[in-house]
């Protein structure tokens, strides 16, 4: 795992602070299905904390298999979840 992707997340969830303080309409956005490998300030899951903030999720899962091991199916699963290996 990357180091910046704390930071990065944590950058993230302020931006996502920030259009939510002045959103009229839902706010819905796209996430990577290794949200849930990432810690942010605080120790917090950047999965858990990203679903805090918004109306609605689509995960990313890129994968040319649908089920079975590191299929679309396991890696989008629960993103909030830290991985279980």
């Amino acid at each position: 795992m990357e180091p910046h992707r704390g930071t990065l997340g944590a950058r993230y969830l302020s931006m996502l602070d920030k259009v939510r303080t002045g959103a009229t309409l839902p706010i819905e956005v796209d996430v990577a299905f290794w949200y849930g490998e990432v810690t942010v300030t605080g120790g917090k899951n950047l999965a858990a904390e990203t679903l805090k903030r918004v109306d609605a999720v689509t995960v990313m899962s890129y994968r040319n298999t649908a089920t079975g091991p590191n299929s679309m199916y396991e890696v989008s699963r629960d993103p909030s979840a830290p991985d279980p290996a």
